[in-house]
């Protein structure tokens, strides 16, 4: 069976397609879109991860300063690393 079905299959199996919220067919939704001046930009091949991790961060506290970028991703890395070491979890978007 190729991983597609599979991995299909197992979701049906666990109750995911189930559980989800169904978008009608046909029905028209609107989804936002940024200025893409607005969104941190990457410049090296190594700090995708990072980039998404932080920008992912600061969009679910609404923080509006995207104001970082390219310097600040050594800082980032660290404060990512110690939260992975320590096992560091958040309840809430407020313990962000």
């Amino acid at each position: 069976m190729p991983l597609r079905r599979r991995l299909s299959s197992i979701m049906n199996k666990c109750g995911f397609f189930s559980k989800r919220s169904e978008i009608p067919r046909g029905s028209m939704f609107t989804v936002g879109v940024l200025n893409n001046q607005m969104i941190p930009q990457q410049v090296d091949k190594c700090n995708c991860g990072v980039f998404i991790c932080k920008y992912a961060e600061m969009s679910i506290v609404k923080k509006a300063d995207m104001n970082w970028g390219q310097k600040e991703m050594s800082d980032f890395q660290k404060e990512i690393a110690f939260e992975i070491y320590n096992s560091v979890t958040y309840k809430s978007p407020t313990d962000l």
